[in-house]
């Protein structure tokens, strides 16, 4: 069944009726300084763009959107206003909606750079790459000092095959800026697909001394020392990509890859499990987004949304969709239970027992697992592995559900419980996602 998408084409009528207003150039801003800027525009501009990030945790991104375009119009050289519209438009999984924004914004204000910047943006993400280069280099134009505009550029060109020009362009945004931890990361692997090992090398090694906790440079030495055959450094440098930033799917990947290699296939297996769980979050999370655009005020929608945040550990993310269920159904069992596994996870055990006082007497298995999940994290392993037993055994058949207790039996030590569950997890079938079209381009660079 198609649904309806009204929303995004009022957002983008009323954003035209706001840009038309100020014309072309630089809108209510007269000079490039500070000082040019009307104070009433500036006032207004951090009005609108306050109230855009407030109703933005509290999840209503369709108000948030308009607010944001009326920050944009009071002062369309601020570059906060078009970075959250891009985001708000990517969480509400309309890249076209976005586009039909920012092709707007080019013609009112096409001597800026940032409305070429995130109209190219989005039609990268829409995998129109060729009008996308087009976008960026007019932004490059305009700012050639701006080291966005080429990474931008090398990325496309990467992508259509280009690794020469791929090169150059990540090579200049390097330049721009060398301590720039994904810059480096990108440019020193076009270098090693184009035989360059020295070089990249150079390049990872000097920005891992000016960025030692990014994921991405780490993540990019164990490419290289695995295609140098240094297989120990290679783990250790993935196992530190990973322990930076554990959401990352091809971390996980390839080493699941060197452990199976050197002959620890059980623990290969599990880290493929957890890549392809990974790369099931990144999917499934545009698809619910595309249909939240959709259906803004289905429940189970955004209770999908919040729980698979919660599942992958963004509880910022997870907190911000559970505030827009409560908004449209109130507080309920399900909703105090994730919020006693979300309190957890950002270090408020505090918090989560007092949520956890409404679910006593619950026996829905989603209140069993948030008991579960607080027992162990007080040291109860009696009690909470009896709870999670219980949980399992009238589990929904859910992925995020089942995910998380098989993080559960994880922590304690029972890894074939843990695969079991995993594997379960993948069979299940995405009924909510299946409904919305397939998903766009990650949001990540």
């Amino acid at each position: 069944m198609k649904h309806r998408r009204t929303m995004p084409a009022v957002v983008v009528a009323l954003t035209a009726t706001l840009l038309a207003v100020q014309g072309c150039g630089g809108g209510a801003e007269e000079t490039s300084g500070e000082t040019g800027i009307a104070e009433a525009a500036l006032a207004l501009h951090h009005e609108h763009l306050e109230r855009a990030r407030e109703l933005y945790t509290q999840g209503n991104l369709q108000e948030a959107l308009g607010q944001a375009a009326r920050a944009l119009v009071a002062s369309p050289r601020k570059p906060e206003p078009y970075a959250l519209i891009s985001q708000l438009y990517i969480e509400l999984g309309d890249d076209e909606g976005a586009l039909g924004f920012f092709e707007i914004a080019t013609r009112n204000y096409g001597d800026l750079d940032e409305p070429w910047y995130y109209n190219g943006y989005h039609l990268y993400r829409l995998d129109r790459w060729a009008e996308a280069l087009a976008s960026f280099e007019k932004a490059s134009e305009i700012d050639p000092e701006d080291p966005r505009h080429h990474f931008r550029q090398g990325l496309i060109r990467q992508t259509m095959g280009d690794f020469e020009g791929a090169q150059v362009s990540l090579g200049r945004a390097n330049e721009l800026d060398p301590t720039d931890a994904i810059t480096a990361a990108r440019y020193s692997r076009v270098l090693r697909v184009g035989g360059d090992y020295d070089e990249a090398e150079r390049v990872v090694s000097e920005a891992l001394a000016a960025s030692p906790d990014s994921s991405d440079l780490h993540y990019a030495q164990g490419q290289l020392r695995l295609r140098q055959g240094r297989d120990g450094e290679a783990e250790a440098a993935f196992r530190r990509a990973i322990a930076i930033s554990p959401n990352r799917s091809d971390a996980h990947h390839d080493l699941a890859r060197l452990l199976s290699r050197t002959g620890r296939e059980d623990e290969g297996r599990r880290e493929e499990l957890r890549a392809v769980r990974l790369r099931d979050y990144a999917d499934v999370r545009t698809s619910l987004t595309r249909l939240f655009g959709m259906r803004p005020d289905d429940v189970e929608v955004v209770l999908a949304l919040a729980e698979l945040e919660l599942t992958e550990h963004s509880p910022a993310s997870a907190l911000r969709w559970l505030s827009r269920a409560e908004s449209l159904v109130g507080v309920n069992d399900r909703i105090a239970a994730l919020r006693v596994e979300i309190a957890l996870q950002v270090g408020d055990p505090a918090g989560a027992r007092l949520e956890a006082t409404r679910l006593a007497d619950s026996t829905d298995p989603r209140a069993l697992l948030a008991r579960a999940t607080l027992a162990l994290a007080g040291g109860e392993w009696a009690e909470g592995l009896r709870l999670l037993e219980d949980a399992v055994a009238t589990a929904p058949e859910d992925r995020c559900f089942l995910r998380r207790a098989a993080d559960l039996y994880e922590r304690v030590g029972k890894p074939a419980q843990f695969e079991a569950l995993l594997n379960r997890a993948a069979a299940v079938e995405w009924e909510l996602a299946a409904e919305a079209a397939p998903g766009m381009r990650s949001a990540e660079p």
